[in-house]
């Protein structure tokens, strides 16, 4: 999700929503291929799970979330999050990822949170589990967060399918803009923020619509399978006229001084 800076790689595949140029072009060595849309499709095997009722519901409270990997929940990403949650009082925030299995990283959390004026009990850690429970784990969240300045990629993706909205926040680089090429692939763009005060509104306008969160609920997967996250079968075509278009002898020719 980046350029390479290496002399050898000639093009890198991306989309416009990531990468916009001129600007995206002037920071890297590769020549950028933008494909059409989007550049994720991500395909959902029938075993995943049907979306479960919505949290709140039950709980009496929102829950946020996230399952992106722990290492991409910087020190701005808690700061927000924090935020998040000192504006929706009595929310609680669910994370999940392998290295919360480790007490020492828990505890770190725990602190960061604390320091922030959150009361760690708000805060659940989750360990890794099998990917049947890991899917069934988005059973527990009403909103997802998603991070930055690195966003998810594979997991917004696995929480759209599982009908929880993303909450995201662009940036200027390519891993800071993940989740605009997926979130506007899907049509939602008014669930990407341009600040992070602007995210923390997003967020906390959408803990306060419950019944907004309970259609979504209903009908986010339906309008994934319908978008061109889904079609897999549309990408790969696409991808194949791109690589065929990179071999070709009109866009080599003024690379060959690489050789």
């Amino acid at each position: 999700m980046a350029t390479t800076g290496h002399p050898c790689v000639d093009f890198r595949v991306t989309d416009s929503h990531t990468d916009p140029g001129p600007d995206s072009d002037e920071v890297h060595t590769e020549r950028l291929i933008r494909l059409r849309g989007t550049q994720f499709a991500h395909r959902h095997t029938a075993d995943y799970p049907a979306p479960g009722k919505l949290p709140v519901l039950d709980n009496g409270f929102v829950t946020f979330g996230s399952l992106n990997n722990v290492r991409k929940l910087s020190a701005g990403t808690i700061r927000t999050w924090a935020r998040i949650m000192e504006s929706v009082p009595r929310s609680r925030l669910f994370l999940q990822s392998k290295l919360f299995a480790d007490p020492g990283t828990v505890g770190y959390f725990r602190g960061a949170f604390g320091v922030l004026g959150i009361d760690p009990g708000r805060v659940t850690m989750k360990g890794h589990v099998h990917s049947g429970a890991h899917m069934l784990s988005y059973g527990e969240i009403d909103i997802a967060l998603d991070p930055f300045p690195y966003n998810g990629g594979a997991t917004t993706c696995d929480a759209l399918w599982m009908s929880v909205p993303v909450v995201s926040l662009a940036g200027k680089r390519s891993v800071f803009r993940m989740g605009v090429s997926i979130l506007s692939a899907l049509g939602r763009s008014e669930w990407i923020a341009s600040t992070e005060d602007e995210y923390v509104a997003i967020a906390t306008r959408l803990a306060t619509e419950t019944s907004e969160l309970a259609q979504t609920r209903r009908r986010l997967r339906s309008q994934v399978s319908d978008s061109p996250l889904a079609d897999v079968a549309g990408f790969a075509s696409h991808f194949g006229s791109a690589i065929k278009d990179m071999v070709s002898s009109e866009m080599m020719e003024p690379l060959r001084f690489r050789a």
